[in-house]
């Protein structure tokens, strides 16, 4: 596992254009005698049509990457199908019966460039990302210890009964690529589903039950009029002034008594000349809830808060939804089950906690509201550790150790099949 994630850690690639780590994937995958659904029939649903992709980047940008890969790969027969960027797979291995079980493993990276400080391990180690990106998340360990899986599940096929279905997801990191599976057959029919994660929680332990706030992204333009500013400011409509406005307003916005809210502002523009007043002004925000009704509570506010600002100065304003995560609770019959393959697994019981809810989002969700939708269980499991850096940090890594933890958990509950009478 740890030759494996330093393999992945030396080349990440990010949303919608794993090509080269998909490719990677699919080969070890094949060798083990999965069946593989990959590339663009990965994306294409009962009716024929794809799945949507959001965030995609450029073509250009999606073509370079594509290039890249294939040069590092010195073949592209198994790159083809992903052209366009179609990345990810499905794996599944058929050992008996029509029980069904689905883990899922992340693998994209991040726009970020990787510390090569002798500090730090992953450089002092040889194995520091040489692109320009970085698994500043984690996800190089989530998809080896994912490979490490089904390499157990490979080995000892004759002595399990059950469907396992491994899901290597691309685009975590803001592309909502977890909605490429959720839109799946074989995923609404899972009896039980996993997902887990490195990192977060600044302890070394075991969540058995880990919960992410749900959260929505804005793109909001006031638009107004220009004039000069000192000419003729009664003839302006002021946009950078309604966005200010609005923003002060966003921050004062009142919390919900019954969990956390959080809301945020960022990439602000307004790109005017100073004796100008400014026709056109935009920024992003997010608005994040413990659950879907308190996340709906603040966003309301938040788009009073919008509209007022913009009647407040005579400019109209614009919201553009980008993105949405769900929050989700886990089967409380899954979270036990998680907790006895961990004891079973050697890990000491004052090092495994039920509960967490961790103050970000996952796209996972996505996943288990349609496995649990269509009367299946889903649970999301943690492996906390102390992490050098911080996610999403130039220096982020990571305790080795835990992928130990990691596949022996998830082989635990493989192998016991755990899925609830």
């Amino acid at each position: 596992m740890k030759a494996t994630r330093r393999q992945l850690h030396s080349w990440p690639e990010t949303m919608w254009t794993e090509f080269w780590t998909t490719a990677i994937i699919v080969k070890e995958l094949q060798d083990l005698g999965f069946d593989i659904i990959f590339g663009k029939e990965l994306y294409e649903t009962q009716e024929n049509e794809l799945t949507e992709r959001h965030k995609l980047p450029s073509p250009e940008a999606t073509a370079s990457a594509f290039n890249a890969a294939v040069i590092r790969l010195g073949d592209d027969e198994l790159l083809r199908p992903m052209k366009g960027g179609f990345t990810g797979a499905l794996a599944r291995m058929r050992c008996g019966s029509d029980a069904r079980m689905g883990f899922r493993f992340d693998i994209d990276g991040l726009p970020v460039k990787e510390s090569g400080d002798p500090d730090h391990f992953p450089a002092s180690e040889g194995f520091a990302s040489v692109n320009d990106n970085m698994h500043a998340c984690g996800h190089d360990g989530h998809a080896a210890i994912g490979l490490a899986l089904a390499q157990r599940i490979s080995e000892h096929r004759e002595e399990l009964d059950g469907d396992y279905f491994l899901l290597f997801q691309p685009a975590e990191e803001g592309g909502m690529g977890a909605l490429v599976f959720s839109d799946r057959e074989e995923i609404k029919e899972l009896d039980a589903f996993f997902s887990l994660h490195l990192g977060l929680l600044a302890e070394r332990k075991l969540i058995c039950g880990l919960e992410f706030l749900t959260c929505k992204t804005f793109k909001v333009v006031f638009k107004g009029r220009s004039t000069h500013a000192a000419a003729a400011p009664d003839e302006g409509r002021n946009a950078l002034l309604a966005a200010t406005t609005a923003v002060n307003g966003l921050y004062a916005l009142p919390r919900h008594k019954n969990g956390i809210t959080r809301v945020n502002v960022g990439e602000f523009h307004s790109d005017n000349a100073m004796n100008v007043v400014a026709d056109r002004t935009e920024f992003v925000m997010e608005v994040r809830g413990q659950h879907s009704d308190i996340r709906e509570f603040l966003e309301k506010g938040a788009m009073n808060v919008l509209e007022g600002a913009a009647r407040m100065n005579g400019v109209q304003v614009d919201v553009e939804e980008q993105s949405f995560h769900e929050s989700v609770r886990n089967s409380e019959k899954l979270v036990d089950k998680v907790k006895d393959a961990a004891l079973k697994a050697g890990i000491p019981e004052e090092a495994i906690q039920t509960k967490y809810l961790a103050p970000g989002c996952e796209d996972a969700p996505f996943i288990m509201k349609r496995v649990q939708e269509n009367g299946g269980h889903a649970a999301y499991l943690l492996l906390g550790c102390d992490v050098k850096g911080g996610h999403h940090n130039p220096t982020f890594d990571f305790d080795e150790d835990l992928l130990d933890w990691g596949v022996e958990v998830l082989w635990g509950l493989a192998r016991a099949h755990s899925v609830p009478s």
